[in-house]
């Protein structure tokens, strides 16, 4: 039985497409007309897919036909499951056509975003920096002894090639964002008030953070739009569905007995 209906769908798959057929048992045929899906989602079907669409579809028809045979189809509850499913399918309907036609702006996508900006953050790590950056390998050595004997900061303002040396080589607050990826990762690595030294682009930098925190920071508008136009046009499906809803309701004399 299994192995005939199988083959029953491979010779109407290939061979049936003049009249649409899909799928056929008896008298009883799935077409493109009569398929529970759209076409446009048909169509997106491998071809692994469309075969297990269509025989759960052979199995659901085989089993709605014993049931009439068996005289199941009759019972009254049977019939009223039916009748509500009926309801259901229609009323999906009505209601899929209904939100179909709802769009969203991009200003109301940017509105969102800037009264609900707090909803949308994410936890970043930020090092308070301090570096030397100097131009010649030779006098890392010495560098390095001078940072025993006093301080880095000491050791910025004498040896530091760079504009914030004077100050004693603080850079301020680092995020990943802001940062070098090579200096990052190795502030990443380093403890506190532990220096290491970076080369890049023929230059050597000592570096260290004197300084460590975890704060919230926005996501930029960019970063979430996706995400905040799938809320709203979620809240303005949700809006159009309770006023379509009442709308309908206004003209029906409607009795509720509990």
């Amino acid at each position: 039985m299994k192995n005939t209906l199988f083959l029953l769908l491979i010779i109407i798959i290939s061979c049936g497409k003049s009249e649409d057929i899909i799928a056929q048992i008896g008298d009883v045929k799935l077409t493109k007309d009569n398929l529970l899906i759209s076409q446009e989602k048909w169509d997106l079907f491998s071809k692994e897919e469309k075969s297990k669409f269509v025989k759960d579809w052979i199995n659901l028809t085989i089993l709605s036909t014993e049931a009439d045979k068996l005289g199941i189809s009759q019972n009254e509850i049977i019939l009223n499951q039916i009748e509500i499913a009926k309801n259901n399918i229609k009323s999906n309907a009505v209601i899929s056509r209904k939100l179909s036609s709802i769009t969203v702006s991009e200003d109301e996508l940017f509105n969102y975003y800037k009264i609900n900006k707090t909803k949308f953050q994410e936890r970043k790590n930020e090092y308070y920096v301090q570096r030397i950056e100097i131009k010649d390998k030779q006098k890392l050595e010495k560098i390095r002894k001078f940072i025993k004997e006093n301080s880095f900061t000491d050791a910025a303002k004498k040896f530091s090639t760079e504009s914030i040396g004077e100050n004693g080589g603080f850079l301020g607050w680092v995020s990943a964002e802001n940062s070098d990826l090579l200096f990052w990762n190795t502030l990443r690595e380093l403890k506190k008030y532990r220096y290491k030294t970076v080369e890049k682009k023929d230059k050597y930098y000592l570096i260290q953070y004197t300084d460590f925190r975890e704060i919230n920071k926005n996501k930029s508008f960019i970063e979430v739009k996706k995400e905040i136009k799938k809320i709203v046009l979620e809240n303005k499906k949700s809006e159009t569905y309770f006023k379509y809803i009442e709308e309908l309701k206004r003209d029906k004399e409607i009795i509720i007995s509990l």
